[in-house]
């Protein structure tokens, strides 16, 4: 009677075990599937789905427009009538050297605003360089002499000294001391506030 179970165990064990090695190698083969992912790539593969960027090289920027030092100069000279900043310009030079203001000796060594053409003329400014000693005399004609000569300008502002360095040195050193001290005469034409103007060392002169 022992026998019996004895046997029905064995074969139960042997229909598991039968089932068992059967199942396996289908087993692994349905997790394979179920699970791509998990099946090793080539090295340097990208994954399943992966987005795929090319590497570009960065482009260089676009310039930047930034006005001159010169341009700022200019731009904030046309403000004020005195131009107390404005840098030399080459054309306005040539044109003075070209066709002086005036047979008194005389030479610029900045300018701003000077035109052949009447109606291009608007603030228009010049620093002018006499010798030390001039007369009274002289100067005046020089001053209206440049006065005539700047007849179609709206705003005139020219400033006579005797020296170069008083009139192309950095003014913010000393607040324009320097200018001042060698500034021997002035035109100056400005309808918008009203003045029309000779001065000479200091004192105003009918122009």
């Amino acid at each position: 009677m022992r026998a019996r179970p004895l046997l029905q165990v064995a074969a139960g064990l042997f229909a598991v075990t039968a089932l068992v090695w059967w199942l396996w190698p289908r087993g692994q083969e349905w997790l394979r599937h179920a699970s791509p992912v998990s099946e090793s790539r080539p090295a340097g593969e990208p994954a399943p789905g992966a987005v795929m960027h090319e590497a570009r090289p960065a482009e260089p920027s676009q310039p930047v427009a930034v006005a001159s030092k010169d341009d700022r100069e200019e731009s904030s000279s046309e403000a004020h009538h005195d131009a107390e900043h404005a840098p030399p310009r080459t054309a306005d030079l040539l044109l003075y050297a070209r066709r002086p203001m005036s047979a008194v000796p005389h030479r610029v060594v900045r300018a701003w605003g000077a035109s052949d053409d009447p109606k291009q003329l608007g603030l228009v400014g010049a620093y002018v360089i006499v010798e030390p000693g001039m007369t009274d005399a002289q100067l005046i004609q020089l001053c209206r002499d440049i006065r005539e000569y700047h007849r179609d300008a709206n705003v005139l502002s020219v400033r006579i000294l005797d020296s170069e360095q008083a009139a192309t040195y950095d003014r913010h050193i000393d607040g324009g001391a320097l200018k001042n001290q060698h500034q021997v005469a002035t035109v100056s034409r400005d309808p918008t506030i009203g003045v029309d103007d000779i001065q000479v060392r200091g004192e105003l002169v009918k122009p």
